[in-house]
């Protein structure tokens, strides 16, 4: 039998374009997406999404998190203007290996505030759209082929 791939783990409490919750095989790492896609209340101009709201979605994909941990080598998480306090709670929840390998997606809505969880975690951001879908869509693309 073949060795299983690595898998990636994309936690996001907004959606990942073209990519709903499930896992996705690729040619060398397979991507496991735990995020929906919500509706999110409007404010300011901005949608936005309540820490509740997100640590609901969070919650939600811990068994499918689960059901992959051991081939889960890497982590990417989404921080958006009101949900990463339950993005940094998600993390933290995650077993000591792997939060040695996590990356951030994140809008700019608290942009030094990021940065210092960046550091503070270790991770490396990549700065998004507000929502962060369209990014994380790219990227899960890249990591399949």
């Amino acid at each position: 039998m073949d060795e299983q791939k690595p898998v990636t783990c994309v936690m996001t409490y907004r959606g990942v374009n073209g990519f709903p919750k499930g896992i996705y095989e690729g040619t060398k790492r397979d991507v496991l997406v735990t995020g929906n896609i919500i509706s999110p209340e409007s404010e300011g101009g901005f949608n936005t999404v309540p820490v509740d709201v997100a640590r609901r979605v969070y919650q939600e994909g811990k068994p499918m998190v689960g059901d992959f941990m051991q081939r889960i080598d890497e982590v990417i998480v989404y921080f958006g203007a009101r949900g990463s306090i339950a993005s940094l709670e998600a993390v933290e929840a995650l077993p000591e290996p792997v939060q040695q390998n996590i990356k951030m997606v994140a809008c700019d809505c608290g942009y030094q505030m990021k940065k210092q969880k960046a550091r503070d975690l270790g991770a490396s951001i990549t700065w998004s759209e507000c929502g962060g879908d369209r990014t994380l869509g790219r990227i899960v693309e890249n990591l399949l082929r």
